[in-house]
């Protein structure tokens, strides 16, 4: 499993890192050699903008315009690292479901090491999709920074996106090999799997193979008996109260009758009479089909715990109902949770927080202002966007460092949140003891409600502060701002946190059969009886 684990955990790096080049625009910069001493300006170039940073810290970035007119290996450098991206997410599905550490298809073991070995072979094919376009990319940039008859204003160097994307490339080839290493001495070729149900009998074999057979009635225990009884009285009985509901309760009009609008249907006793008995049809369904499964449960847990049955002749109780419900409420809640953490990441990142206003005499729309966390960008009408990062911390005003520092701790919060809800998670095996485990799955919900409060607290200062100098008389119309983009991000990801811990925080621990331990006091001594004498 140890291994497995960190096979698993060297290509989400690699994934990540994948990410990175993907949206960083430094594959190629600027090679400062011979009479190109001019450092004032850095070119960067990406696969899907380019930039230049000026020395005193703007950076002016510009997205292609055609993407016919860009070169080949830009092209297929794109489409390679996201065919990348995608694999990558198809194989991270496959390895969860897959691992050990798992509880996905734990009764059969062939399918669930065939899914990890998948896991591991995509992501060999997403670590050879990031390789390919980072060495053609390296390759040309070393060919023209060689070639004498190009002039030295064009020649480019390597930028850290070709590093990082190496490292990227062989950090998902040493993962896939790890985890397709791992899956070799998993598959038992001797498992077998039964299963009984109420008309058939089916036989697993190791090899994916299936075979079922009719139960015959002089077989049957008595729970299986009954259960054909009552299911099928179950299923008769809530028919009927369907179609007497749905005929009699004044729905369809069996009759023939003209409908009469101003009549209320609450006032036909017969109407009322076949809604009532549809009702009762439909309880009285429900209930057979409880009794029916609460006496199968009883009746194999019984013969489960008997020691003098043999072990061929025991089984093991179905997926039971409330277990499914609440593992599925636990994955929503990480679901949730995990969305509103990239969420929270994404309002850190942008500088959308605050946009210009364009009110009164302020509709020169060539310029749009936009202010963040970290720095303020301008974007021209022509689609270039200059941006600023904030010379002095303390010069901030008070609501702008807050937000810094909460939404710094909510994403902190949330990577251990995360952390703690995989390890707590119903349908992983890291902790074996189910207190124990619905104990860290709570942990991980309150530090996702906690997550959830550092978002919300800066995103509503700043809201406040924007709409307060909104109306401000004392403000000019150039000064004045409105709610940017990240603030509503920020809202949403914060309700899906305090969602996500909340239905987190809903695992329940299993209540001890024994709630105080026996204790046993200890023998006298013959020395301390004979004292007595």
């Amino acid at each position: 499993m140890q291994t497995q684990i960190v096979g698993i955990i060297l290509a989400i790096i690699g994934f990540l890192g994948t990410i990175l080049i993907c949206g960083l625009p430094m594959w190629k910069m600027s090679a400062f050699i011979g009479s190109n001493i001019v450092t004032a300006q850095v070119f960067y170039e990406g696969i899907w903008m380019n930039c230049v940073i000026q020395s005193t810290g703007h950076a002016q970035c510009k997205a292609y315009d055609s993407i016919l007119a860009l070169p080949e290996s830009l092209q297929a450098a794109r489409a390679m690292v996201c065919a990348s991206i995608g694999v990558s997410l198809i194989a991270i599905g496959l390895t969860v479901v897959g691992g050990r550490c798992s509880n996905f298809y734990r009764h059969d073991r062939r399918m669930k090491a065939n899914l990890g070995l998948s896991g591991g072979i995509v992501f060999l094919i997403a670590g050879a999709l990031c390789m390919i376009p980072v060495s053609w990319t390296a390759h040309n940039i070393i060919t023209g920074f060689y070639n004498p008859s190009s002039f030295e204003g064009r020649k480019g160097e390597l930028g850290a996106c070709i590093y990082v994307g190496w490292a990227s490339g062989a950090l998902l080839l040493i993962g896939g090999g790890v985890l397709c290493s791992t899956y070799g001495s998993f598959i038992e070729l001797t498992a077998l799997l039964i299963w009984d149900g109420l008309w058939l009998q089916c036989v697993v074999q190791a090899t994916g193979q299936m075979q079922c057979k009719r139960q015959t009635s002089p077989s049957l225990t008595t729970d299986l008996q009954a259960g054909r009884a009552l299911s099928i009285i179950s299923i008769i009985s809530g028919f009927l109260g369907f179609m007497v509901a749905l005929l009699g309760g004044g729905v369809a009009n069996c009759r023939g009758e003209d409908p009469d609008p101003e009549q209320n249907w609450r006032r036909s006793p017969s109407r009322k009479k076949a809604c009532i008995l549809g009702g009762a049809l439909c309880a009285l369904s429900c209930v057979l089909c409880l009794v029916s499964v609460s006496w199968s449960a009883a009746f194999t847990t019984s013969i489960n715990n008997d020691q003098l049955v043999a072990a061929s002749l025991k089984r093991d109780v179905g997926p039971h109902p409330s277990s499914m419900v609440s593992t599925g409420r636990q994955m929503l809640g990480l679901v949730l949770a995990i969305i509103g953490f990239f969420g929270s990441i994404i309002i850190c990142a942008l500088p959308t927080w605050k946009v210009t206003a364009f009110i009164g005499a302020n509709i020169v729309t060539s310029q749009v202002i936009w202010e963040g966390l970290w720095m303020n960008c301008v974007t021209q009408s022509t689609g270039q966007m200059q941006c600023k990062v904030y010379d002095s911390l303390l010069a901030l005003p008070q609501d702008l460092q807050a937000a810094r520092a909460l939404t710094v701790i909510a994403i902190i919060a949330g990577v251990f949140g995360i952390l703690l809800g995989v390890v707590g998670g119903k349908c992983t095996n890291f902790v074996h003891d189910e207190r124990q485990k619905c104990k860290v799955a709570i942990a991980s919900g309150i530090v996702f409600i906690i997550a959830g409060l550092m978002v919300l607290i800066p995103v509503c200062w700043t809201a406040n502060t924007i709409i307060r100098d909104f109306y401000n008389p004392v403000m000019t119309n150039a000064q004045r701002r409105e709610l940017g983009a990240s603030l509503y991000i920020g809202w949403g990801s914060a309700g899906l946190l305090f969602l996500g811990g909340g239905l987190l925080c809903s695992s329940c621990p299993p209540r001890e059969e024994n709630d105080y331990d026996v204790k046993y006091s200890n023998a006298r001594s013959v020395a301390t009886s004979k004292a007595y004498v």
